[in-house]
């Protein structure tokens, strides 16, 4: 289970997350949540990736970029505290492969929720409908 000083950050960072004012549907999120902690350089997604989590970055810093045909790494962006990634989200509503590769710019800490949690609670899909 994620602790209290966690639950109040993600809360802070994720505002739609106050949404969930019901105590079983928050506590079921927190509960479905996997957090990982990356380091610098390491890879979050690689080009080619079929995403089955939606991804969130808590803390720190997430480069998205792909590499020219030379070779040559080109930024597309960069993820901080509080964002999730459009590529990500756009792969699995299209449910092709993720077009780019995101890896840590330093250490951080990320939230994955699984789309199949998405897909089957209408509460938690209701939060990302615009």
């Amino acid at each position: 289970m994620i602790d209290d000083g966690l639950i109040h950050e993600i809360k802070n960072k994720f505002p739609f997350i106050k949404n969930l004012k019901d105590k079983n549907k928050l506590d079921n999120f927190m509960r479905i949540i996997k957090i990982i902690k990356l380091k610098n350089g390491e890879k979050l997604l690689e080009e080619g990736d079929y995403c089955t989590d939606i991804v969130f970055v808590i803390n720190g810093v997430v480069r998205v970029y792909k590499l020219s045909p030379e070779g040559k790494e080109i930024t597309l962006y960069r993820l901080y505290d509080g964002e999730t990634c459009v590529l990500n989200v756009a792969s699995i509503m299209s449910n092709t492969p993720y077009p780019a590769t995101a890896e840590a710019e330093q250490e951080v800490l990320v939230g994955l929720i699984p789309v199949s949690f998405y897909n089957d609670d209408s509460s938690v899909k209701s939060l990302f409908s615009l």
